[in-house]
């Protein structure tokens, strides 16, 4: 800490018969109780007459209040920059701020640098400053090329005179003095003042009196700098440029179209060139292409979009005097037939429906309206015709069985067409295979039985009587063969066409017969098992 820079009253008291001042010394303080911008301060391009302002502030940062100890800081020498201060030694609170307020004003075009040295609690710095004065108002660039100009015509070019400062000033112009027969000078730079960003000009014509290049020159003198004005151009005879102009078609619709000058020639020779090329492509009378140094162009796509059609184009060929010469030439753009792609079932139902896609893909607009024709049993005949978009699709039903091949011709209305064929089978059964009602059987008997046959079989043997009846005894060695019965013939079922189609009716008359059979079969076993009487 430093010691105490000043003291001040803080109270008063009594002590025995007198009056006692009782003084207390300011705080301390040292560098890092305050803070400060930057000490270098830009003022970038000033104006010549006008002010820029930078500033540098010192900032109490302790947490009491102090006065900054500083010496310095004022420019005290003559020239473009100037400084004021509110840094008076008094004290500053926390947080509170005093400054420097450096001003750059340029009183000549050029740069300007200063140091400025100052010392804050001890310590020394140095605020440098720089600037640059720039002039207020600018001149347009004194080379004024004319070119070619026709004979006993004339042509202006300006010398301008610009403002481009913020205020409004009153430049010194001085009046052209150019000396020559070809060359004159006027000047509206007559001492009025300017506005911000306003101008005055200096006017030079060139009026050539015979053919052949010409040169002068002029001094101008604008705010005391020189601007030496140098004049040129060619005296040429009134010509005018010829060509030739055609195109690379016909082209097929949707393809690019060039047009295109060839043979450019002018009897003023190169004095006149380059040529400049102008098109008009619908030919309104309005160029859309104006001032191309391209002796070529391409005719935008929406004109080659669609066929047939021709399109006609303007073409201006213009030399360097402005003269200039028109053509007209035709590009044929020609219709593309469209191609045609056809798909759909390769089977069908007898009685179903089925749909047929087509797409048709062709050169030229997207928007065209295509016309499908349709044979659809291929017998070469159009059964049904549709309009519509490039790509659709067609139902339809189909009643005969058989193979056809569909027929399809799409025509897009501008001439062209293509055709193209899909084959599809018409069957009775379901293609897909799934079964459509109940199954019928194959086939049916031819007879039905009416009836059961009665078996031959043998005959039993008859016992011989004897004179005195005597019970029969069977001997043991004969045994009764029970009877079985051998069919002769197999019986064929009578088909009256009654019997129901799942043949229910067939089973029932098998179930019957055989009964009959098993029980005729009984009933002869017991009969040959019975004891027989003799008479």
């Amino acid at each position: 800490m430093g010691a105490a820079r000043w003291t001040r009253l803080v109270g008063a008291g009594c002590i025995g018969i007198g009056t006692v001042a009782v003084v207390a010394p300011l705080a301390f303080a040292d560098p890092d109780d305050f803070s400060m911008t930057s000490t270098t301060m830009g003022f970038g391009s000033v104006f010549v007459g006008e002010t820029g302002t930078e500033k540098l502030i010192i900032r109490n940062i302790s947490d009491g209040a102090l006065a900054p100890a500083l010496t310095g800081g004022l420019v005290t020498e003559d020239g473009p920059f100037e400084a004021t201060t509110t840094c008076d030694g008094s004290e500053l609170e926390p947080d509170e701020t005093c400054e420097f307020a450096y001003t750059y004003t340029p009183a000549a075009v050029g740069s300007h640098q200063i140091d400025v040295p100052f010392t804050l609690e001890g310590v020394t710095y140095s605020a440098s400053l720089t600037g640059t004065g720039v002039a207020p108002i600018e001149v347009s660039s004194p080379t004024l090329a004319f070119g070619a100009v026709v004979v006993g015509e004339q042509k202006s070019l300006n010398l301008t005179v610009t403002n481009v400062s913020n205020i409004a000033r009153t430049p010194a112009v001085s009046s052209p003095a150019v000396e020559s027969e070809v060359f004159s000078a006027s000047s509206t730079c007559d001492g009025d003042p300017l506005a911000a960003g306003a101008s005055c000009a200096i006017s030079y014509e060139f009026a050539p009196t015979a053919a052949g290049a010409a040169t002068g020159a002029d001094l101008i003198v604008v705010e005391t700098a020189n601007h030496i004005v140098s004049l040129s151009g060619t005296g040429v005879p009134a010509t005018t440029p010829t060509a030739v102009v055609g195109s690379d078609g016909p082209v097929d619709e949707g393809s690019a179209a060039t047009v295109s000058f060839s043979g450019q020639d002018d009897p003023g020779s190169e004095i006149v060139e380059p040529f400049l090329y102008s098109y008009d492509w619908d030919g309104d009378g309005t160029f859309e292409v104006v001032g191309s140094s391209s002796a070529s162009a391409q005719v935008p796509a929406t004109l080659t979009a669609d066929g047939p059609a021709t399109v006609s184009v303007r073409a201006r060929i213009t030399n360097q005097i402005g003269r200039y010469t028109d053509y007209e030439t035709d590009v044929v753009v020609r219709n593309v037939a469209p191609a045609l792609t056809v798909s759909g079932p390769a089977a069908v139902q007898v009685g179903g429906s089925g749909a047929l896609a087509v797409a048709a893909v062709d050169a030229g607009s997207a928007a065209e309206e295509y016309t499908y024709a349709v044979d659809w049993d291929g017998d070469g005949t159009a059964d049904q015709t549709v309009t519509g978009a490039a790509q659709r699709s067609i139902v339809h039903t189909f009643s005969s069985v058989g193979t056809f091949d569909i027929g399809v011709t799409v025509s897009d209305g501008d001439g062209g067409s293509a055709s193209a064929t899909h084959r599809v089978s018409v069957t009775e059964d379901d293609p897909s295979g799934t079964p459509s009602g109940t199954p019928s059987p194959s086939g049916t008997p031819s007879e039905t039985p009416t009836g059961t046959e009665s078996p031959t079989g043998t005959e039993s043997p008859t016992p011989e009587p004897t004179a005195t009846p005597t019970p029969y005894t069977p001997e043991p060695t004969a045994t009764p063969t029970p009877y079985t019965p051998e069919p002769t013939a197999t019986p064929t079922p009578y088909d009256d066409g009654t019997l129901p189609e799942t043949g229910a009716g067939l089973g029932d008359v098998a179930v019957l017969a055989g009964a009959l059979l098993i029980g005729l079969g009984a009933l002869l076993l017991l009969a040959t098992r019975r004891p027989l009487l003799r008479p």
